[in-house]
């Protein structure tokens, strides 16, 4: 009889695992399609002032780095900025989303890194040797970029992180092995900024989440 009343009490406390290890697997699948819309709610904004922003950069550097370089720069990163304009519309129009918040949120994911590669290329290519006037301008127009996407990519820092990596290393290097003393100091400058990046987006993620969960909890 106390065998039996114990192998009761087993299956119940098991199927109460089970409940709650279910539950768990749900909040955490709400709590990441949350995350999800946040990353998509503003990137047609920031798409429009990184559209902007390429502009403005090529006028900039048209007369001192290659013009073929500058229209293959602007191409790239136009050509990856439409396709995650295409990738937001799409997520918008989907039925679902918390369902398939995985896929949306690798989608986005990837075309994050993409981005980060994109303007990764863009410090290598626009990179003016021997002009140090506009090489600061080109350092500014990075960390421009990186300080946005640090706000509205820590959300995930995956993404985040897969943008930062590319965007900013890239440029560091060749500042850092240029071998000219302020060119060093602003790669310098450039290895402090990466490090400030990933600390922020490490904060911004932690605060994201607490709000969020705050917010499923109400």
């Amino acid at each position: 009889m106390k065998t039996g009343f114990r192998a009761i009490r087993c299956a119940r406390s098991w199927e109460k695992n089970r409940l709650e290890q279910e539950a768990s697997r749900l909040d955490e699948g709400r709590l990441y399609a949350e995350q999800v819309a946040q990353l998509y709610q503003p990137l047609l904004l920031s798409v429009a002032a990184t559209l902007v922003g390429i502009a403005l950069f090529a006028v900039a550097q048209w007369d001192v780095v290659s013009q073929a370089k500058v229209l293959l720069w602007v191409s790239i990163v136009t050509g990856v900025t439409l396709l995650r304009v295409v990738l937001a519309i799409a997520y918008h129009r989907a039925s679902g989303p918390v369902e398939s918040a995985r896929l949306w949120g690798g989608l986005f994911v990837f075309g994050a890194g993409m981005a980060g590669v994109a303007w990764g290329v863009g410090g290598i290519l626009m990179f003016p040797a021997g002009n140090i006037e506009h090489q600061v301008m080109l350092v500014l127009v990075i960390l421009g970029i990186c300080a946005g996407a640090t706000t509205t990519l820590s959300v995930v820092p995956l993404a985040a992180y897969l943008f930062l990596v590319p965007a900013m290393l890239p440029v560091t290097a060749l500042f850092v092995s240029s071998g000219h003393r302020v060119s060093v100091v602003v790669g310098r400058m450039l290895l402090l900024s990466f490090g400030f990046f990933l600390s922020r987006t490490r904060h911004t993620y932690r605060s994201s989440r607490q709000n969020i969960l705050l917010r499923m909890a109400a």
